[in-house]
C-alpha cells in the first residue's frame, strides 16, 4: 500500500504519468537478493528505473538497526496491530507456493503458526522485536511512524504527514485526483501491479485480501490471546510505544 502511494507521489511530482508498471520497479524489496549485482551495486533494472526519477526508494521488512543509515535519507514505518499482521502473514505463507512448487511455504493450522510466530521461528522473526528495533528510532527526524488502522480510517492525514516527510510538493489538484487511487478497490482491481513477481500462489487466493483492522478476531482463540499479550508484555515491560 505504502509503495504505491509514494511511488505515485514521486512520479507526479517529476511530471511522469502514472502508467501501469509493476509497483517494485521503482519500489523494490531491499533484501532480495536478485535486486542486487554484489554489495552496494543495484541490479541495472532498479539502477535506471530510480535513475529516472532521481531517487532511491526501498521497500523492506528489515528492522532499523539493519539498514544502511545516511543522513539524507528518509524513512517510513507503518506499525500495523500485531495480531492482523500475524494473520495476515498466515494467509501468505500459507497459499504461497515453495520454490520447488512442491508445496507451500506453510503448511499447518493457525495454532501452529502463532506458535512459531511467537517464538521468532518464521522469516523476518519476532513482530515485538521488530517493533523494539524501530522503537530505538524514535525521535530521529529521518523517521516517519504510520498507523495501519489510522490509514485504513481516513488515509489523508497521513498522505500529508508523507509529503512534508519526503518534501514533495503536490497540488490539491493532484491529491483530488491520486487519493481515489489509494483504495483497495483499487487495488485489487489492478492487481497486476501489486501482486509480487517473485512468487507463485495457491488457485484462488488474492495477495490483497482485506485490508481491514480487526481481521484477526477470526483465527484467535484464547490461547493465542494470551501468547500474544504474554509476549507483548515480556517485550515491554514498561508499556507499548509512544508513536
Amino acid at each position: 500500500w505504502l509503495q504505491h502511494i509514494i511511488r505515485s507521489f514521486v512520479l507526479r511530482a517529476k511530471g511522469i504519468a502514472l502508467c501501469e508498471e509493476h509497483v517494485s520497479r521503482r519500489l523494490p524489496f531491499f533484501e532480495i537478493d536478485p535486486h542486487w549485482m554484489g554489495p552496494g551495486l543495484l541490479a541495472p533494472n532498479i539502477l535506471k528505473a530510480h535513475d529516472e526519477i532521481r531517487r532511491r526508494m526501498f521497500n523492506t521488512h528489515l528492522h532499523w538497526d539493519m539498514l544502511p543509515q545516511h543522513g539524507r535519507a528518509r524513512y517510513i514505518y507503518v506499525c500495523r496491530d500485531g495480531r492482523d499482521a500475524c494473520c495476515s502473514f498466515f494467509h501468505h505463507l500459507s497459499s504461497q507456493r515453495t520454490k520447488a512448487d512442491d508445496g507451500f511455504v506453510f503448511n499447518g493450522s493457525f495454532s501452529e503458526f502463532h506458535e512459531k510466530w511467537i517464538a521468532g521461528e518464521i522469516p523476518f522473526g519476532r513482530w515485538a522485536d521488530h517493533l523494539a528495533s524501530w522503537n530505538k528510532a524514535y525521535g530521529d527526524p529521518r523517521v516517519l511512524f504510520l498507523c495501519y488502522e489510522d490509514m485504513c480510517k481516513d488515509v489523508r492525514p497521513s498522505v500529508d504527514r508523507i509529503l512534508a516527510h519526503l518534501g514533495l510538493d503536490l497540488q490539491d489538484a493532484d491529491l483530488t485526483e491520486l487519493l481515489p487511487t489509494f483504495s483497495f478497490d483499487y487495488m485489487k482491481a489492478n492487481i497486476d501491479q501489486f501482486q509480487p513477481l517473485s512468487v507463485s500462489w495457491k488457485d484462488g487466493f488474492n495477495f490483497i485480501r482485506k485490508g481491514v483492522p480487526g481481521d484477526s478476531t477470526s483465527l484467535y482463540g484464547p490461547n493465542e490471546i494470551a501468547a500474544y499479550a504474554t509476549n507483548f508484555r515480556e517485550r515491554f515491560p514498561d508499556g507499548a510505544p509512544v508513536w
